[in-house]
């Protein structure tokens, strides 16, 4: 693969508030899932909920945010700086994320809970769903089109908004909430990079919409589990398939699940994510225009791993590989399958701590899309 080269600065700015964290300390389990693409000398708790009115703090309900500016360019003058993902403009700043996030978080005892999160910006077409925020297979002239736009570069998502049952050890959780699948994330302070791999946009959903359950055994183990309705949607269905014979074709229920492991002293960690379900593939005609949809299993599971070395260097590494049946397409690989597509990549992270308030990093992948 030919990439275009490409360079890159970024300013974070956290609304609420930010402090630096101590070396050694790292958020809850259940949040590293925001948190897990930067490197833990830099990791941070979310920022403390200034923005919340005396009314909502009552009610434990903190509102908290950032605000991500970048700007990228390429050595071949050309105004888009692709395949690179989500700083894809060349020489122009861009606002990548306003981001405000809504949250009654659980406690020890049994209770109720939630979450909404809103983004504005460029990086918004990256966390929209079917039938929410972009527009459902019955337009079949724009599926998965974002359609809370404002502008050509900017528009609004809602990448997630659930209720959540239980305590912290053990809940379940009820609406659109973002993939536990992969290690690099939407929300800028989870990533050291602005760019984000091409595992992470070409080749893994953002956000499911469905139950998932929690629970938290022992210190540095954690296991969720649930049903979703399929990769990036809200409430599309699953229109009528040119092949009805498949099994559960009528059906987009999937399987979503992942299991985390972290030392005591955070410098370990090992995640593993698997999802599988039917998903559809437009079927265009001769013309061009789409005339149906071919309905097949996809699987796809993710793995990575995150070593402290020593007190400055954390290396990382991530695999996944997924496989979509029934896709549409004639794929000449050595013995693949007919109507068989699958993709794999393999990254690898090093974060090097050069002072107390500044790190360097490097990033390199291996990505294929048969």
């Amino acid at each position: 693969m030919r990439v275009t080269r490409t360079g890159f600065g970024a300013v974070l700015v956290a609304l609420a508030g930010w402090a630096s964290a101590a070396r050694g300390e790292v958020p809850p389990l259940e949040d590293l899932f925001e948190l897990r693409a930067r490197d833990p000398d830099q990791v941070q708790a979310p920022p403390p909920a200034l923005l919340t009115p005396d009314c909502l703090a009552s009610r434990d309900i903190g509102i908290h945010g950032w605000a991500e500016l970048g700007i990228g360019g390429n050595s071949l003058g050309s105004p888009f700086n692709g395949p690179v993902v989500l700083d894809d403009r060349n020489g122009q700043l861009m606002l990548q994320q306003l981001y405000l996030t809504g949250l009654r978080p659980l406690g020890d005892e049994a209770g109720w809970g939630g979450r909404i999160d809103l983004l504005y910006g460029s990086d918004w077409w990256t966390a929209v769903s079917r039938g929410l925020d972009a527009f459902p297979f019955d337009r079949v002239d724009a599926i998965g089109v974002p359609r809370w736009q404002s502008s050509r570069y900017y528009g609004l998502a809602m990448p997630q908004a659930y209720v959540e049952l239980g305590h912290e050890e053990a809940s379940v959780l009820i609406g659109h909430f973002y993939t536990p699948l992969g290690y690099e994330v939407v929300p800028a302070i989870g990533n050291f990079f602005l760019t984000r791999n091409y595992t992470f946009e070409y080749g893994t959903p953002t956000t499911h919409t469905g139950v998932l359950g929690s629970w938290n055994p022992d210190a540095g183990i954690s296991i969720n589990a649930g049903i979703m309705n399929g990769w990036d949607n809200f409430s599309d269905g699953m229109p009528r398939p040119l092949n009805p014979d498949h099994p559960g074709a009528g059906s987009n229920l999937a399987f979503v699940g992942e299991a985390l492991l972290e030392s005591d002293d955070g410098g370990r960690q090992l995640g593993i994510a698997l999802t599988s379900g039917n998903e559809y593939t437009p079927v265009a005609d001769a013309s061009g225009d789409v005339s149906g949809v071919s309905v097949g299993n996809l699987t796809m599971y993710t793995v990575y791993a995150v070593i402290e070395i020593d007190e400055r260097l954390t290396c990382a590494v991530e695999n996944s590989c997924a496989w979509q049946f029934n896709a549409v397409g004639d794929y000449q690989n050595a013995g693949q399958l007919p109507g068989l597509a699958q993709w794999y990549g393999l990254t690898g992270y090093a974060y090097l701590t050069l002072t107390e308030t500044l790190s360097a990093g490097m990033r390199a992948e291996w990505f294929r899309d048969n």
